[in-house]
């Protein structure tokens, strides 16, 4: 298991750069931003992550940044997050 970004081989890092990318396009679709930010920080958990952030404005790109969201927003977010991914992916 491989703990922090910049240790990940070359290659996998480039799977996970375009597999963020992908993702990010299915977050504008469905979430109304003007970015979508990537942080690569936090040793909260032991494995190497990225964060996408959407925002509509920079002051908004904080880890600490929470919104309230209920169980079934967040269930009704990851569907139609889901379904725009396969829809723009194929």
């Amino acid at each position: 298991q491989i703990d922090y970004l910049f240790d990940v081989p070359d290659d996998l890092l480039a799977d996970m750069m375009s597999m963020s990318k992908k993702v990010v396009h299915a977050i504008e679709s469905v979430v109304e931003c003007k970015r979508v930010a990537m942080l690569v920080i936090g040793t909260e958990v032991p494995h190497a992550h990225i964060h996408l952030i959407p925002f509509q404005q920079e002051n908004e790109v904080d880890i600490r940044h929470r919104i309230e969201i209920s169980f079934e927003e967040i269930e009704q977010l990851s569907t139609e997050l889901r379904m725009a991914y396969d829809r723009l992916n194929g």
